[in-house]
């Protein structure tokens, strides 16, 4: 029998897969064309010669995964007579299944956090707002809607990132309270099942500290936030979210 040789963009396709799992557990710097290459069962020659070095390949993976997460924002099911709400809920379920996907959701994270990165700022700051714009443009949603559900995807990001429920459970679901009954608690399993520590993370370890503190300052963060929202005086009618 003869083998069927893989069309060249399937096995582009792999090696960005790979290039996103790769990237998104042990981020840009720790990174390597070898290890990308291992993980999409190719040679490091193979990688090299597709995409010419791992700033194109990162760029790449990048914008593979930010078209990603815009079809999926696109298709998400939402009928033509569902009502405001119905839409931001449809499209808070997507988001939510986003995040399931560990590798996709850091590599959003990793990116979204580049702004200041002279090579890859640019790419991150344009790909936030073609995420703003196509919710605003065609999700349906005005500047004010697209702008809370961003931030509400943003206090998803933080929540989970630093895994608050860990050592603030109560201030956790409080936090993300707004995604509704059943939803905080399937997003925490989901990420006890797929902790950084089973992605074999060599920093992990040195960063638990770090991860402490930072947990400890957002909660701090918070309290006297609330504190000063109870001290202030809105106007009648007012709703704070």
């Amino acid at each position: 029998m003869v083998a069927t040789r893989m069309p060249a963009n399937e096995r582009k396709a792999l090696m960005l897969e790979a290039a996103v799992r790769v990237f998104a557990r042990v981020g840009y710097a720790a990174a390597t064309t070898d290890s990308i290459a291992r993980e999409a069962s190719v040679s490091q020659a193979y990688v090299v010669r597709f995409f010419r070095s791992k700033e194109t390949l990162f760029e790449e993976a990048a914008t593979h995964v930010v078209e990603q997460l815009c079809q999926r924002f696109v298709e998400a099911p939402v009928s033509p007579d569902a009502s405001e709400f119905e839409r931001r809920q449809a499209l808070g379920d997507m988001y939510a299944e986003i995040v399931r996907d560990r590798d996709t959701f850091m590599m959003i994270v990793r990116l979204f956090m580049m702004g200041s990165d002279p090579r890859f700022g640019q790419l991150a700051r344009e790909s936030f707002a073609r995420v703003y714009r196509l919710l605003r443009d065609e999700g349906g949603m005005d500047s004010a809607q697209a702008r809370l559900f961003l931030s509400h995807g943003l206090l998803i990001n933080l929540v989970l990132s630093l895994r608050l429920w860990e050592g603030e459970k109560e201030l956790s679901d409080e936090i993300l309270e707004f995604l509704g009954d059943g939803r905080v608690e399937s997003i925490y399993l989901t990420s006890r099942g797929r902790h950084l520590a089973g992605w074999g993370n060599p920093y992990r370890a040195s960063t638990v500290s770090t991860v402490r503190t930072a947990r400890f300052s957002l909660s701090e963060a918070a309290k006297s936030t609330r504190a000063a929202i109870r001290q202030s005086i809105l106007p009648s009618g007012s709703v704070m979210v």
